[in-house]
């Protein structure tokens, strides 16, 4: 029986990646450095790497992230919410990304049924 059915993944938008200037202040070191210890993007590709097997067959795995529209909101300016979910709605509804939640949707069905069906 498999451990992991189904493991979804909802990230906060890619941020900027903008290079630090050549002596940056102490406001933009300490900027970048909170951008790297909240940059959840490289940790997601490397639990997919290491679980491999997640992605093998049925995908069991689902990672949705904002790749664009998000890079001037910080985590705490939750009050953007028009800007969020302007940029929420073009990444939804890419074609790609429509396959992707279909392909998501049916797997989380599937999973729910075989489950329901566990115990009846």
């Amino acid at each position: 029986m498999e451990k992991h059915k189904c493991i979804v993944s909802i990230g906060t938008g890619s941020s900027s990646t903008e290079p630090l200037q050549k002596n940056p202040s102490v406001l933009e070191l300490s900027k970048a450095l909170v951008a790297l210890t909240t940059e959840t993007e490289k940790t997601a590709e490397t639990f997919v790497k290491q679980h491999r097997g997640l992605n093998t067959g049925p995908r069991r795995y689902f990672r949705f992230n904002v790749e664009q529209g998000l890079q001037s909101v910080d985590l705490a300016e939750y009050q953007k919410v028009n800007v969020i979910a302007d940029a929420t709605q073009n990444y939804m509804t890419a074609q790609r990304q429509k396959e992707f939640v279909a392909e998501c949707v049916a797997n989380l069905k599937h999973r729910e049924c075989m489950y329901m069906e566990d115990f009846s």
